[in-house]
């Protein structure tokens, strides 16, 4: 096994003062056999997650981009930061409900949980 192929990471997540918000922990893992799109494309119901993926984020930045919509979402994610929302997916590791330290991220899995719907 070469060394190129472990992977190490820890990540930090920020507000949009670059205040620390919390830390992941450290991550570490090997990618032993990469996928090949051309000899494996992707199927039918993973080229709709990736669209639906790739719609939202546009979605996302696009509402991040308006300073009216910016603020809208600033107070929702706030405000999941202490209590998570209702409809926010269940942590499979600790069986509450998933709270999204980053905002973007946050702006697009509220906007992909309401195309999916």
């Amino acid at each position: 096994m070469r060394v190129s192929n472990i992977v190490h990471r820890k990540k930090t997540f920020r507000d949009e003062h670059g205040n620390l918000i919390g830390e992941g922990v450290q991550e570490s893992y090997i990618v032993s056999h990469p996928r090949d799109y051309t000899v494996h494309p992707l199927r039918e119901g993973e080229r709709r997650n990736t669209s639906l993926f790739a719609l939202s984020m546009n979605m996302a930045l696009k509402e991040l981009s308006d300073p009216d919509r910016r603020a809208y979402w600033n107070q929702r994610w706030h405000a999941q930061l202490t209590t998570p929302e209702p409809e926010a997916p269940i942590d499979r590791k600790t069986g509450k409900r998933h709270i999204y330290r980053r905002l973007d991220r946050y702006v697009q899995a509220v906007l992909r949980r309401n195309m999916k719907e």
